[in-house]
């Protein structure tokens, strides 16, 4: 009669001490949770710097007084906005796997393996699981923010809203600049030479001369304002964000409509000094 219950009770026993005891490895384990932090550091600091950049730009046009409450720039100024919903939500997730890597730290001190038999398994086991679980989120958080960047850049573009190399430009500019006082040189030269002829002959054509040099003095004094408040506003940035309504948009074409205003008065004086010619 009590032969079958003890068959049953030995053939338990058996089974039980037959189980599989598995092991984590607290170190292997530390190092894939090492590779994801990493990983999820990487990711989120790629998305704030993009997002820093372009705070920065709304910055740099309003410093250069854009009007940020009308078109283009309240709109970008919204659309910006909007990434910061991404950046908060990386964020939260990229602190919630360093805070995932610290219970496991904490759980793991100073132990090199856990047995299934104990308790810390399966918590081992579950932070494991929080940190994949964390890592799959912030890359479709990663990834929908680089689907809105691109939204982001797209109106920029389709606004005008770009950067200058800062460098470049004043090379340019200096570079236009001397250019421009060649011509200016030539046309003085020009302009005295007329003076010289007109002096006791002709006062009208004196004075005329006078009031052209005067006006191309007072033009290469535009220009010359122009290429100061360029490197006011540059300062020693490398580059700078420019837009629809701030003055570094269209200053070059300023700069050339103070230019040809100067061929244009040198012009005159040219075609008064080749009358003169024999």
């Amino acid at each position: 009669m009590y032969r079958p219950i003890l068959i049953s009770i030995l053939l338990a026993l058996s089974l039980g001490s037959c189980a599989t005891v598995r092991h984590f490895e607290v170190q292997a384990i530390g190092q894939d949770f090492d590779r994801k932090a990493k990983e999820a550091h990487t990711l989120f600091k790629t998305i704030r710097d993009d997002f820093t950049q372009k705070r920065m730009a709304l910055h740099s046009l309003k410093k250069q007084n854009a009007k940020m409450t009308a078109p283009p720039y309240a709109q970008l100024a919204i659309i910006i906005d909007s990434l910061e919903i991404d950046i908060n939500k990386a964020e939260k997730h990229s602190k919630g796997l360093a805070e995932t890597y610290s219970q496991f730290r904490t759980k793991t001190k100073g132990r090199v393996k856990i047995s299934s038999k104990s308790s810390d398994y399966q918590r081992v086991k579950n932070l494991q699981g929080r940190a994949d679980e964390l890592v799959s989120a912030l890359e479709d958080i990663v990834e929908d923010y680089e689907d809105n960047k691109e939204d982001v850049e797209a109106f920029m573009a389709l606004s005008q809203i770009t950067q200058i190399d800062v460098p470049k430009t004043r090379v340019q500019l200096n570079q236009f600049l001397r250019n421009l006082d060649t011509r200016i040189s030539l046309f003085r030269s020009r302009a005295s030479k007329v003076q010289a002829h007109s002096l006791g002959k002709s006062r009208a054509t004196y004075q005329k001369i006078s009031k052209q040099l005067a006006r191309i003095e007072r033009e290469r004094g535009q220009f010359s304002k122009i290429v100061a408040q360029f490197n006011r506003d540059a300062n020693d940035q490398a580059k700078l964000w420019i837009g629809p309504g701030v003055f570094m948009f269209d200053m070059m074409s300023k700069c050339e409509h103070q230019a040809q205003n100067i061929r244009k008065i040198g012009d005159e004086i040219s075609e008064q000094a080749r009358l003169l010619e024999p």
